[in-house]
């Protein structure tokens, strides 16, 4: 995942954080419909709360990179859901083709922690202005005395579009579809904490929180092959490619309004 925020007049980025997903291990279930006239798919999956490499924390001035930090990344809780049904509407031989709607439903939560950072803040070095993170002159933060960074987002995303199934033998075929999104809305929290806060006198924890809707800017490409070796027992392989050409949301930080 790859987090950016930018100054909201000056435009240029601020922060940049990589939320490394890997490995992220799945457990879940596909429920499947497939009658001679429609078909229906639901397919839940949820992630076990394990590490899963590293956040990467990158903060800039308008001239210059001052912070990078190295963070130990673990997932929380995370679901999705994905409902696709569709009528056979023309089939051909062994040709299907079918007009699909779909629905998909994510949350997502990752908190990152026990880190360590090289800082040129103007703040934490004394100096009269930023410098560099790799300067000499930055202090180097060491391992557990950052806070933890914990984000979390919800995601829904309408789907129209069609499947194109042809079968090769008798219990194996294969599909494909592409798809649109209507619409799709986005909920995104980042929620910087303060471990520290006996110490500091007063809390430095601060909170982003981004709301994005899109309009006919998703879309989906799915490719899958299906072997029914048994009565009511399939093998399938697929294959997803995931576009997104949304590139504006609305910001709220601390309660404060930025586009």
């Amino acid at each position: 995942i790859e987090e950016e925020l930018y100054a909201s007049k000056a435009r240029y980025l601020v922060s940049y954080l990589e939320w490394e997903e890997k490995p992220l291990v799945d457990l879940g279930a596909i429920f499947q419909v497939n009658h001679s006239l429609f078909f229906a798919n639901l397919n839940v999956t949820t992630a076990l709360p394990l590490n899963c490499g590293n956040m990467y924390d990158s903060d800039y001035d308008s001239t210059k990179q001052y912070l990078y930090s190295i963070n130990q990344n673990k997932a929380g809780l995370n679901i999705q859901g994905d409902f696709f049904t569709g009528i056979k509407a023309l089939t051909v031989d062994d040709f299907t083709l079918s007009p699909v709607i779909g629905l998909s439903l994510y949350y997502k939560n990752f908190t990152a922690s026990n880190g360590y950072s090289w800082n040129g803040m103007k703040d934490k070095t004394g100096l009269d202005e930023n410098v560099p993170w790799d300067s000499t002159q930055a202090v180097f933060v060491p391992q557990g005395k950052l806070s933890d960074v914990e984000i979390t987002m919800k995601n829904l995303t309408a789907w129209l579009g069609f499947s194109f199934e042809y079968k090769f033998l008798e219990n194996f075929y294969c599909s494909f579809g592409a798809f649109v999104s209507p619409y799709a809305y986005t909920w995104f929290l980042d929620d910087h904490k303060d471990n520290f806060v006996e110490a500091h006198g007063k809390s430095h924890a601060h909170q982003t929180m981004t709301e994005t809707e899109n309009f006919f800017t998703d879309f989906l490409l799915e490719f899958k092959a299906t072997w029914n070796f048994l009565p009511n027992q399939v093998l399938s392989l697929c294959v997803k490619y995931y576009v997104d050409n949304n590139d504006k949301s609305v910001t709220w930080k601390n309660g404060y309004i930025n586009d």
